[in-house]
């Protein structure tokens, strides 16, 4: 048997303007699915957004020259589409306001391609409106991966039409390994529509201004930061493990950073490791091609997570929305997936509610609840101290208020990621509780320094662990003032410290941060 990769099949010479195909609107699955969305758009505008989020809007709303757009970029590891997306209702709103609005959007858009263009069956069009990543990792959270989902449903709808090109030129813009998806969509639409050099050109041009502005400055120094410092081979467990959290979403607060193997999580790891071999092989019956693809992208992304950048769950889940791609594209209209690809659409439909439920029942995210304790501690007329970096996003995003900077001596808008510091072991492990006193107290030092600086009054806002350490230390300069987060998980507990010392006399002001 021959396949032929760029043979053009039957094209769709329906004008690009007559965007969608007929749909049964009286199919009882139809009000089911209205249901999901309606949810969804729900939990959107009642979601509290998270440190990164607020990143986002926080580096739009501070980027007002071309120049900056670029400059501000440098360590972010992102393309710009998402924020100057934000751009335009930050000029009207507040920044969660203004997440909601562009999240509801896009998630409109990716419903309307979804439900209106795919040839699966209204069962499981249902199944898909739940599915935990669509409906909930990419569509209640506010993160550019949802432009990821838009573009990627795009490219695939109308890949029988030039528009498809398009698509795929944007596509990059959802992030690194979106630029990998753009490259599966363009031998996808070649395979439909045959050689077209100027859609090569467009989509090669796309990835290209992506990577770009992706790319790290040569003095990026968050990436060995952030990375894991153990064994190539625990960090590949680590990324089987979140492989199989994508195929089995469940124990959300377990953090491999030190973990200690539980049953739960060795299963987990073992089902990231063999799941997408049955997967891939009921792809194969279908398409060796896809199959081919998809293990290629699964391959990519344990290679980024061992060896080069430490991944998260939300990373991996990105394979998912390859598989429903490549069932669009290999599916006969109304079709039902079979077997174990019918058990994880089920799995992942259960999910997303659950996650959702979730949400409502419990506050995950601490981040409105800080807000609202540095406005009653007058956090206009003190200096914001974050223990580290994403705590300075939060309060960057939701007050509008700078945050003292305590690897570059200044005060940031939104972070910059050039040399983070973390003040307790968020990313990295310390071996004892001696190691951990001996580095709050170093940072303490510096703290007080910087609230000499700015008066002799300062806020300090701490994570858990960090928070619990400087408990520990005797100082009459602290002043316990609140603990925040008690129904969240605990990686979102926080405590709210004021530091008073004396003024220094002769102070020099604490400059902005600069490029």
């Amino acid at each position: 048997m021959t396949y032929v990769l760029f043979a053009p099949t039957r094209v769709d010479n329906r004008p690009a303007l007559r965007l969608f195909a007929a749909t049964d609107v009286t199919s009882p699955w139809i009000t089911l699915i209205l249901l999901a969305l309606g949810a969804q758009l729900a939990l959107i505008w009642t979601h509290v957004p998270w440190a990164d989020e607020l990143q986002a809007t926080a580096l739009a709303r501070e980027s007002r020259a071309l120049s900056d757009w670029y400059w501000n970029f440098r360590y972010e590891g992102h393309a710009p589409l998402w924020h100057l997306l934000l751009k335009i209702p930050l000029a009207l709103t507040d920044d969660p306001t203004a997440l909601k609005i562009v999240q509801t959007l896009v998630v409109l858009c990716s419903a309307a391609l979804l439900h209106l263009r795919a040839p699966f069956s209204p069962g499981f069009k249902f199944l898909l409106s739940l599915n935990y990543f669509l409906f909930f990792e990419y569509g209640v959270i506010a993160r550019d991966y949802s432009l990821t989902v838009l573009f990627f449903f795009g490219a695939i709808a109308f890949r029988r039409q030039p528009i498809a090109w398009f698509f795929i030129a944007l596509l990059p813009q959802g992030g690194l390994q979106s630029v990998m998806l753009a490259g599966i969509c363009g031998i996808i639409v070649l395979r439909e529509q045959g050689w077209k050099w100027w859609g090569a050109a467009l989509a090669a041009c796309g990835g290209l201004v992506a990577l770009v502005w992706m790319w790290p400055e040569k003095d990026f120094g968050s990436l060995a930061t952030l990375r894991l410092e153990n064994q190539w081979f625990d960090r590949f467990i680590r990324a089987a493990y979140l492989n199989g959290a994508s195929l089995l979403p469940v124990d959300f607060d377990l953090s491999l950073t030190g973990w200690e193997p539980s049953q739960a999580a060795l299963l987990i790891a073992f089902l990231g490791l063999v799941g997408p071999i049955f997967l891939i092989r009921t792809i194969a019956r279908k398409s060796p091609l896809m199959a081919m693809l998809t293990t290629m992208f699964i391959a990519a992304n344990f290679y980024l997570a061992v060896f080069i950048y430490l991944l998260q769950m939300r990373h991996f889940g990105l394979w998912v929305l390859l598989v429903i791609g490549l069932l669009w594209v290999t599916n006969k209209a109304d079709e039902r997936p079979k077997g174990p690809l019918a058990l994880w659409m089920i799995i992942l439909a259960l999910s997303g509610p659950v996650a959702g439920l979730r949400q409502i029942l419990t506050p995950v995210f601490a981040t409105r609840q800080t807000a609202e304790a540095l406005r009653e501690a007058g956090a206009e007329d003190r200096l914001i101290i974050p223990a580290y970096v994403l705590l300075g996003a939060e309060v960057n995003g939701m007050l509008r208020l700078p945050t003292y900077d305590m690897a570059g001596g200044c005060l940031q808008t939104f972070v910059r990621w050039r040399k983070p510091v973390f003040m307790g072991p968020s990313k990295q492990d310390f071996d004892t509780q001696g190691d951990l006193e001996d580095k709050a107290r170093i940072g303490l030092a510096d703290m007080k320094k910087a609230a000499a600086r700015a008066g002799g009054r300062a806020l300090l806002v701490l994570s858990y662990t960090t928070g619990a350490t400087l408990s520990l230390i005797e100082d009459p300069s602290l002043t316990f003032l609140r603990f925040i987060g008690k129904d969240a998980i605990d990686e979102q507990w926080r405590y709210l410290y004021a530091l008073d010392v004396p003024p220094d006399p002769n102070p020099t002001p604490i400059p902005a941060c600069t490029r």
